[in-house]
């Protein structure tokens, strides 16, 4: 098997893909999970707020 530079620069843009992914769906999650117990939008922005 032979391996070119190029598939190293595609491996890699796929693990930063994932990486965009996975924390898209975490601030999703953490946004829309207050909003579905029924603490409301301001709570959800304040929740993320305390992540970071």
């Amino acid at each position: 098997m032979n391996i070119k530079s190029g598939d190293y620069q595609r491996v890699f843009d796929a693990i930063v893909m994932m990486n965009a992914c996975a924390e898209a769906v975490m601030f999703l999650y953490g946004f829309i999970r207050p909003i579905l117990s029924g603490r409301g939008v301001t709570m959800a922005l304040f929740d993320y707020s305390e992540l970071y």
